[in-house]
């Protein structure tokens, strides 16, 4: 797991999406599965939503980490990620643009 949060070095466009795409699917597995056992094992529904919540903040700041080591391969940088409305536009190219490492 230490790949998902290594902030050194740029990242290639391939890599971006696989590990993009893998941060997003388990967090979605683990933190619906925090939710399940905290609704049912404990019967309470806010303790289930707390572990979701814990869960998908643990794995949305691993999908940051990915975009800012996208965009130091693209030399942009990281704070546009944050700039509303221009971050779209970030996202896009970080899809789409090849970079450095490529």
């Amino acid at each position: 797991m230490e790949f998902l949060y290594n902030t050194q070095g740029p990242l290639g466009r391939q890599a971006f999406v696989i590990r993009l795409f893998v941060v997003i699917l388990l967090g979605a597995i683990v933190s619906f599965a925090l939710y399940q056992a905290g609704y049912y094992f404990l019967h309470f529904e806010t303790v289930g939503i707390f572990w979701a919540m814990l869960g998908g903040f643990f794995f949305g700041w691993a999908a940051i980490v990915q975009l800012m080591r996208r965009l130091r391969d693209l030399d942009i940088p990281a704070i546009f990620a944050f700039v509303p409305v221009y971050n779209l536009y970030v996202l896009l190219l970080a899809f789409t643009k090849a970079g450095k490492s490529q």
